[in-house]
C-alpha cells in the first residue's frame, strides 16, 4: 500500500502483478517500457504512485549488494558511536560532580561546553 497525506491509498501488488504479466510475456518490447515497467502497468496511477512503482521496480531489480551491506552496517554503527558518546557523558557526569567538586547545579554548564567542544570540532 502507498500512504500518505499527499496519496491515495494505492495496491501495490496490482501495478506490481501488471508489470509480472507484461515482462512475462514474449512480446515485451523493452523500448516501449520506461525503466523495464510497461506503460500499461502505469494506466490510471498519479505521477505520484508512478514514481513509486518505478522507484520500487529498480530497488527490487539491484538489490543489496556488497557495497550497500558495508555502506548500511557503516552509517550505523557510526550513529551506535554518536550515540553511545552521549550516553557515556551523562553516565560520567556524577563521578565527575564528586571529583572536581563542582555543585550539581553546574552540570548543565559542562554539558553545554562538552557539546559545543564536539561541534567545535566537527566544524574544523
Amino acid at each position: 500500500m502507498i500512504k500518505g497525506p499527499w496519496a491515495k491509498n494505492v495496491d501495490r501488488t496490482e501495478a506490481e502483478d501488471k508489470i509480472k504479466a507484461d515482462n512475462a510475456s514474449p512480446t515485451n518490447d523493452p523500448e516501449a517500457s520506461i525503466s523495464g515497467v510497461p506503460p500499461q502497468a502505469l494506466e490510471g496511477l498519479s505521477l505520484y504512485e508512478k514514481k513509486c512503482v518505478l522507484i520500487n521496480h529498480e530497488i527490487d531489480s539491484n538489490g543489496m549488494g556488497k557495497y550497500q551491506w558495508y555502506i548500511w552496517f557503516l552509517c550505523g554503527f557510526g550513529y551506535f558511536l554518536d550515540l553511545l558518546w552521549a550516553q557515556a557523558f551523562g553516565l560520567v557526569l556524577s563521578p565527575l560532580e564528586q571529583e572536581l567538586g563542582f555543585p550539581g547545579n553546574q552540570s548543565g554548564n559542562i554539558s553545554v561546553r562538552r557539546t559545543f567542544g564536539v561541534w567545535k570540532q566537527r566544524n574544523r
